[in-house]
């Protein structure tokens, strides 16, 4: 009975030990309580023999098994991808387990997880808001790098077809990255637009490539271009959504409600498939008509 009352106040004196060095979890002070002896015994072991705690384990089990339907983050392990909510745990998490965390989406996939990173510059551990700065600005540099090469060969290259589609995409991912500051994005938008009407105008424009333009356009205020923009799209991909949505669009922004009545109706008089949110866009703006 002396025995295990000391053994408790031993696992009371680490479980101590572990609120003050900011590892405050449940799983090791279950294990050791539930298990008499055997439980610190346990976890003595993964601590000093496998180089992590038991916490690392139910952590690391958790991330596999709670696959939510948040948005997660893949991480690279050794053989498997770990899921996590990732703001969660940036806010709610150990040092520790932000710290992996940052530097998981660091080694996977960091331009899908920009946002989280800009949220991590202002973490209060020093180290993961370090990691995600370094990470931004390798991303940063590794865009404007790109950039500038199609850059420098676009005077030679721009007949080429799929050279000017890959310069769009390039400028896409630049000027929406987040990662460039608004006299960036200002100066690129224009190169970018300019690629997007050479596309048209070579009749080789993709439907995403007539989206951005028109979109380009509306953030411009030039109401008069996107109409025909949107004329040359419905013409040229009439069996798609996306025109008679961009069509809407126009007519929304230019505030011209007789127009926006009669794009309505073409919208709804055509044979075009919408899908759900096409459907429910479509369905606002006709029920704000009545």
């Amino acid at each position: 009975m002396i025995v295990l009352f000391l053994y408790y106040v031993v696992c009371l004196m680490f479980i101590a030990f572990l609120f003050f060095t900011n590892r405050r979890t449940l799983h090791e002070p279950a294990i050791m309580l539930c298990l008499p002896f055997f439980g610190l015994l346990l976890v003595f072991i993964f601590r000093l023999w496998g180089k992590e705690s038991v916490i690392d384990v139910f952590e690391t089990h958790e991330l596999y098994t709670n696959r939510d339907k948040k948005r997660g983050v893949g991480v690279e392990t050794i053989d498997e991808a770990i899921f996590m909510n990732v703001n969660d745990a940036l806010l709610l998490s150990d040092v520790g387990t932000r710290k992996r965390l940052i530097l998981n989406i660091i080694k996977s996939n960091p331009e899908e997880y920009i946002a989280t990173l800009r949220t991590a510059l202002n973490n209060d551990d020093i180290e993961t808001s370090h990691y995600a700065s370094s990470a931004i600005a390798h991303m940063q540099s590794k865009l404007l790098l790109e950039v500038q090469d199609y850059v420098q060969k676009y005077d030679r290259l721009q007949a080429v077809d799929d050279f000017l589609k890959n310069f769009a995409q390039i400028l896409d991912s630049y000027v929406n990255s987040g990662l460039v500051d608004r006299k960036g994005v200002l100066v690129y938008s224009a190169r970018y637009k300019e690629i997007l009407v050479s596309l048209v105008d070579k009749e080789i424009a993709e439907v995403e490539h007539f989206v951005e333009l028109i979109k380009i356009e509306l953030n411009e205020k030039n109401y008069k271009s996107s109409f025909e923009y949107v004329k040359t799209f419905l013409d040229r991909y009439s069996d798609t959504e996306e025109p008679y949505i961009c069509m809407l669009k126009v007519c929304v922004e230019s505030k011209n409600a007789e127009i926006l009545k009669e794009a309505i109706d073409y919208v709804k008089n055509s044979k075009v498939s919408l899908s759900t949110s096409g459907l429910t866009y479509l369905r606002y703006w006709n029920n704000h008509m009545v």
